[in-house]
């Protein structure tokens, strides 16, 4: 089972995303401009995704971390392609497959 991950960042950075948010700068912008410095796209965009939420909320402002939990990981299905499930009066055979969430239908 996958933990959850701590980003950590300088404050100088918080004081920067707020500040750029608070002039109207939209997300997806601050991202870009995060990304120009080379910070990865996942980084940039957990981080300004959490002041977003906090000055939307009034909740705390993030200081110097966030938390990102890991991406979702599929199970593999457990019907195989062309399976047919029998019940106690019938064969059911499954006629769709979805990747994500994986479910069955009859």
């Amino acid at each position: 089972m996958a933990t959850d991950a701590v980003l950590r960042f300088q404050p100088a950075l918080a004081d920067w995303v707020v500040h750029n948010l608070r002039q109207g700068c939209t997300a997806a912008e601050v991202v870009d401009a995060m990304r120009a410095q080379a910070m990865p796209l996942e980084a940039a965009t957990a981080i300004v995704d959490a002041f977003v939420f906090a000055l939307r909320t009034g909740s705390p402002l993030p200081i110097d971390s966030v938390t990102v939990q890991p991406p979702y990981r599929r199970e593999p299905s457990r019907l195989a392609p062309g399976t047919a499930i029998r019940t106690a009066d019938r064969l059911v055979r499954v006629a769709a497959r979805a990747a994500q969430p994986a479910l069955g239908c009859c």
